[in-house]
């Protein structure tokens, strides 16, 4: 567990959540799953290996260039990052909920000397609201995932504006981009955030870059403000990489930002920073809850400062 974080962070830093978002998420979170372990984080991001065959994706097949072959999931994932770092990973999850997730990975011999967690949430989850049923489970399931020691350090702030009291050297979010009323500016946000060559992986089970677009946008993936943003990424040489599904590893096939992608990665290069240029125009909610994020139309999306 990280002891430095809370020890060194002032919660003052913080924006106060407003009641607005409050009451808004309440209602969400009545029908969202908190609770969700890396088996799931597994299934969301590391396509491939739900199958048994020689399936991959883009993301998958990008940390295994980036951080180590043989990456096909979160314990070989946190495994590789602490031997590259040679200390202690910085892991920030973004909207964890109980932060199972990052409990379990504690569990994993390979991995729990390795890591050093902090779970950001507007709402304070209590192991000890969960079911006698659910504690039974998880202690039979995960021997040791319940221990007070393994429990991540917790900022209770607004995803889209938190500011970290260390960087992260991997910040993931997984169901929780959908729900910003900013999204383009909350992954600035998080990128300026990472350490040096730190890593973010954003995932959500739809496809959630259908939903980010051009004021006046008919269709999803129309003109999608993506575009230049990816666009500055690539100028600047930040990797990325982003994904719908998976394919088989002797056929290829690439995803498009008009195609739309559930997973993003962007791997952090040294005293860059990303500056939201373009301003929301509008948001609106569907029957899902999820947010369309409408951006005015201009060329510059975002600025890319400190890059070579």
């Amino acid at each position: 567990m990280c002891m430095i974080s809370l020890m060194q962070f002032d919660s003052t830093e913080q924006q106060p959540i407003s009641d607005t978002l409050l009451k808004e998420q309440t209602i969400v979170q009545e029908e969202k799953f908190n609770k969700r372990l890396l088996d799931q984080y597994n299934c969301y991001i590391f396509l491939g290996a739900l199958f048994k065959d020689n399936r991959t994706s883009e993301v998958e097949e990008f940390l295994e260039n980036n951080v180590d072959k043989g990456i096909h999931d979160f314990e070989g994932l946190l495994s590789a990052l602490g031997t590259n770092i040679k200390r202690p990973v910085h892991w920030t999850d973004m909207g964890g909920g109980y932060g199972l997730a990052q409990r379990q990975a504690f569990t994993y011999k390979q991995v729990g000397q390795k890591i050093e967690t902090t779970n950001v949430d507007i709402f304070e989850r209590k192991i000890a609201d969960l079911s006698e049923k659910e504690t039974e489970y998880l202690k039979n399931k995960f021997p040791g995932v319940l221990d007070p020691d393994n429990s991540p350090n917790f900022i209770q702030a607004n995803v889209e504006n938190v500011k970290l009291p260390i960087p992260a050297d991997l910040l993931t979010s997984v169901e929780v981009v959908q729900y910003l009323d900013n999204p383009l500016k909350t992954i600035s946000n998080w990128y300026n955030q990472l350490s040096p060559e730190g890593l973010m992986i954003v995932s959500a089970e739809h496809s959630w870059s259908d939903w980010i677009l051009y004021e006046g946008a008919i269709f999803s993936g129309e003109n999608s403000p993506l575009v230049p943003f990816f666009n500055q990424l690539e100028v600047n040489k930040i990797p990325f990489s982003f994904s719908q599904d998976c394919y088989l590893r002797n056929n290829p096939r690439q995803t498009s930002v008009e195609r739309g992608f559930c997973n993003l990665v962007i791997k952090k290069v040294p005293e860059t920073k990303i500056e939201l240029l373009a301003k929301v125009k509008k948001v609106q909610t569907n029957f899902n809850k999820y947010k369309a994020v409408y951006y005015e139309n201009i060329s510059e999306v975002i600025e890319v400062t400190g890059a070579d």
